[in-house]
């Protein structure tokens, strides 16, 4: 459970992660206590499921992914792949992974000056207008608009 609370705040401390991560470290410390009255071996595949999947994104956030190999990745069918990553994560696996590229982007907006095509380029997404009209679906605003923003604010910051 410690490392799939590392691995969701690795992805990004976006409010869902942080709160997926809270949830999991309450349940953390009661199995300490609980863990003789409780038997938890079903729970640990389901986080197991989840921990493997995370980790596959984050040593995959520059290609795109295939459910099949996700499910094929943690031996269980497509169909059970996608309702746990669901019932835990509460998106589709493709939807939460772009969200981790998303937040990678922004990571990338915020501290290196690449040009928009390069950072989408190196997160896998083949255009950039695709990659463009996927952060603003997720962040609200344009990467320009965004990176214009961050550089503004780290401009008002004292040293």
């Amino acid at each position: 459970m410690f490392d799939e609370i590392l691995y969701v705040l690795e992805a990004g401390m976006s409010n869902d992660n942080i709160e997926y991560a809270n949830m999991i470290f309450g349940h953390l410390i009661s199995s300490f206590k609980y863990t003789k009255q409780y038997n938890l071996t079903e729970k640990k595949s389901h986080n197991l499921i989840i921990s493997k999947t995370l980790e596959y994104f984050n040593n995959h956030m520059n290609s795109s992914i295939n459910i099949s190999d996700l499910a094929e990745l943690n031996k269980v069918s497509v169909s059970r792949f996608t309702s746990e990553f669901k019932k835990h994560l509460n998106k589709t696996p493709l939807a939460y992974f772009n969200e981790l590229k998303i937040e990678k982007s922004c990571e990338k907006l915020k501290f290196t000056n690449l040009s928009i095509k390069d950072i989408a380029y190196t997160l896998g997404f083949e255009d950039q207008f695709y990659f463009s009209r996927q952060f603003k679906k997720i962040k609200g605003i344009s990467p320009i608009k965004y990176r214009s923003q961050v550089n503004s604010i780290k401009d008002e910051v004292p040293l």
